[in-house]
């Protein structure tokens, strides 16, 4: 049992409870000989239930906001202060409960190890933006509200390749594949957001709906221009992409020879689009390009008059990629007489290759806040990419 005590939270909603249990048997002890392939065939399950605490400090408090000035003398303008919106006083945890079912199987004396995971989630007491009816003051609240369920597939597999006096070289591979849907939200049958507030251009482009995935972007689709070169758009509002990755995997590999070590780790996520503000904000109101290597400037096709709706399908790219993301080579010199012990030299880079057809800085980033990153992925507007870095370092041992 693990008990969190938050402070973001109103006294007697800061207190969450989540317990977990778990259980696993070696099935290997049972039927396997010695002589076996396999040296282990282990069965888990367990449960386990975790809490969420990201809102901003001060959600659950009324506040005041400047800029509601007065003429308390019937002529000049006194500073004031006014109605900073609704609160939920009664604000407390979100409360995650995951059931999950792995196999693991070891074989050849341990050189190859295989695991896999069934998990099932559902997210209760949801963090959400409310919208409040005009009639109530307008806007949204912060409020516990509707259930989610994500449930998928877990595939980890090491490997020691190749193992002997001079060279060993290590591999592991991880994949998992994962689906979401909305169960309830609370009474409403969807709810339109927004980008957290600050972001550039963040109007309600998303929704979350029930019988849907979380991350549905919500918008017009585009229908190119017509023969007047205006941009056309479609009548009504709807789903026209979603910005949550559905399949994900890491390939991460050691190679020791002698004194020499190199590890290379390639990582792929797919499955997800990304709403590309950047570039929509570049495009401006006319629908025009202001970017000179763009291939839509020479485009005869392309729209040079009419309304750029950001939140439509031509702004909507496809996200998925696979990275380079960490290459790193070193040496060591061991036993150096009257210095140290061992001496490790060694050059990485980080973030060094990315294949992707996303047109914006980096398909790995989001302009979406903490408190609202499921239901807002993959968002790009002006969002600082990952850096490439290379570092040469030098280890001592004494």
């Amino acid at each position: 049992m693990r008990i969190d005590v938050s402070s973001i939270f109103q006294e007697g909603n800061r207190t969450g409870y989540f317990p977990s249990i778990s259980a696993a048997y070696n099935y290997g002890d049972l039927f396997l000989p010695e002589d076996s392939f396999f040296s282990k065939l282990n069965l888990r399950a367990g449960y386990g239930e975790t809490g969420n605490q990201n809102v901003d400090p001060y959600s659950t408090y009324q506040e005041l906001e400047t800029g509601n000035n007065f003429p308390f003398d019937g002529s000049s303008l006194d500073i004031g202060l006014g109605f900073g919106g609704l609160v939920d006083e009664n604000l407390t945890w979100e409360t995650t409960k995951q059931i999950n079912v792995g196999l693991d199987f070891s074989m050849m004396k341990g050189r190859l190890n295989l695991s896999l995971d069934w998990f099932n989630k559902r997210t209760e007491d949801l963090l959400l933006e409310k919208p409040v009816l005009a009639s109530n003051g307008g806007g949204t609240i912060l409020t516990n509200i509707g259930k989610v369920k994500n449930y998928g597939l877990d595939f980890t597999l090491n490997a020691t390749v190749i193992d002997n006096t001079a060279f060993r070289w290590d591999s592991d591979l991880t994949m998992s594949y994962i689906k979401n849907e909305v169960m309830d939200l609370g009474g409403s049958d969807q709810i339109v957001t927004a980008a957290p507030t600050g972001v550039a251009g963040s109007s309600n482009y998303f929704l979350l709906k029930v019988g849907e995935s979380i991350g549905n972007f919500y918008g017009y689709e585009y229908l190119g221009a017509d023969e007047n070169g205006t941009a056309q758009y479609g009548d009504e509002l709807g789903i026209i992409g979603n910005g949550t990755p559905d399949f994900s995997w890491g390939w991460n590999n050691t190679l020791n020879y002698k004194n020499w070590d190199l590890n290379i780790l390639t990582r792929g996520v797919h499955g997800y689009e990304i709403l590309n503000s950047t570039l929509g904000t570049i495009r401006l109101a006319t629908g025009t390009n202001t970017v000179p290597t763009s291939a839509e400037v020479l485009d005869p096709d392309s729209p040079t008059s009419g309304t750029n709706i950001i939140n439509s399908t031509r702004n909507i790219e496809n996200g998925s990629f696979i990275r380079l993301s960490n290459l790193s080579l070193g040496y060591t010199i061991s036993d150096i007489k009257g210095f140290a012990d061992s001496v490790k030299l060694y050059l990485s880079g980080q973030n060094l290759l990315t294949i992707t057809d996303y047109k914006g800085y980096d398909p790995e980033v989001s302009s979406g806040g903490v408190e609202t990153s499921d239901v807002t992925p993959s968002y790009d507007s002006g969002a600082l990419p990952n850096p490439r870095t290379v570092t040469f370092g030098v280890n001592i041992g004494f």
